[in-house]
């Protein structure tokens, strides 16, 4: 057998095997709580409360954070930056979080939208609801 078979038969083999494998891991957003008007109104720190649901194979860090997009943009366009955010340890398995992600107020913006995104081994999700923040809901 030549090398060129043998080196071919071991992609083939590679490709079939990492078309079967399941996912190492997933994340998604199934549910977003803003905090009170104030907070928001004011631009004070708040916790943006967010259910993450997942699936790893192996004890994991989950990263979620909360990523402001100014006035106009309804959550979405390429202004925007992180503002908050925090690691959570989390088991093998099927399993959720509700988690309270800090927003640290203070915004670059004077009003706005707030998104929480989640990240678990290279597996990232976005929430589909948004908060506003301050001259949103002025």
């Amino acid at each position: 057998m030549s090398n060129h078979s043998s080196f071919f038969r071991w992609v083939i083999s590679t490709c079939v095997a990492l078309a079967v494998t399941p996912a190492l891991a997933d994340v998604w957003i199934s549910n977003v709580r803003c905090p009170p008007a104030a907070s928001l109104a004011n631009e004070q720190r708040a916790l943006v409360g967010a259910r993450i649901n997942y699936r790893t194979q192996s004890a994991a860090q989950l990263q979620v954070w909360v990523e402001e997009y100014p006035s106009g943009s309804g959550c979405s366009g390429s202004a925007h930056h992180t503002n908050g955010g925090r690691i959570i340890q989390v088991n093998p398995g099927d399993s959720w979080a509700d988690v309270g992600v800090p927003w640290f107020g203070h915004s670059n913006y004077p009003g706005g939208f707030l998104q929480v995104g989640a990240r678990l081994n290279g597996s990232t999700s976005f929430a589909m609801s948004c908060c506003r923040f301050g001259s949103e809901i002025r």
